[in-house]
């Protein structure tokens, strides 16, 4: 029986991932597998080359994550990206940044009254 490849889909600002050669250097000393890629906020600094999507794929399954902005204007591009990688990616499981606020009954009505977690929730 073939096994189920998940696909996650991140969304939000609460954790922040590095890869080595793009924003900073990571002190790997004891570290093992993607703990090295972690970075404390306190040690965090924007640059030019800070990734906010990044997709990383195993045998297993595929985890891709989307830095969102928090905004509630549907006019925002934003909003077409993040709808074209759901559409794109099709994920099975879904994380957000935040509570289940709930969605509304029109994705701009959920963009406006929930933000960019209640369209993730909306697409879902």
């Amino acid at each position: 029986m073939k096994a189920l490849k998940n696909k996650i889909l991140l969304m939000g600002m609460a954790c922040l991932i590095s890869i080595p050669g793009f924003s900073q250097q990571v002190n790997t000393h004891n570290k093992s597998g993607l703990e090295q890629y972690i970075i404390k906020f306190k040690d965090w600094k924007l640059s030019p080359h800070t990734k906010w999507q990044i997709e990383l794929s195993g045998t297993k399954g595929t985890l891709y994550y989307y830095g969102a902005e928090h905004k509630d204007d549907p006019s925002d591009p934003q909003f077409n990206s993040i709808k074209d990688q759901f559409q794109r990616f099709k994920p099975t499981i879904v994380f957000y940044e935040g509570p289940d606020r709930g969605i509304a009954l029109t994705d701009t009505a959920t963009i406006k009254q929930f933000g960019e977690s209640g369209y993730v929730r909306f697409l879902a």
